[in-house]
């Protein structure tokens, strides 16, 4: 069986729900990033694909606790 892991961008940067400087920095247009934004993006999925590799059973700590 095939395993399948989802990243939640909705919850990592929440467009609504973070400061007007963070959203300048982070988002570009309400749809999509700035480049800062995918850089985030990038090392949250680089860290968690590591650490699935490795076989980390908390693999998922990665992306939630930032």
């Amino acid at each position: 069986m095939m395993s399948r892991y989802v990243l939640d961008l909705k919850k990592k940067m929440p467009y609504h729900d973070m400061d007007e400087e963070e959203r300048e920095e982070i988002w570009d247009d309400g749809l999509h990033f700035t480049q800062k934004g995918y850089e985030r993006i990038g090392q949250w999925v680089g860290a968690a694909v590591l650490a699935i590799l490795e076989g980390k059973e908390a693999w998922n700590t990665f992306l939630e606790s930032e």
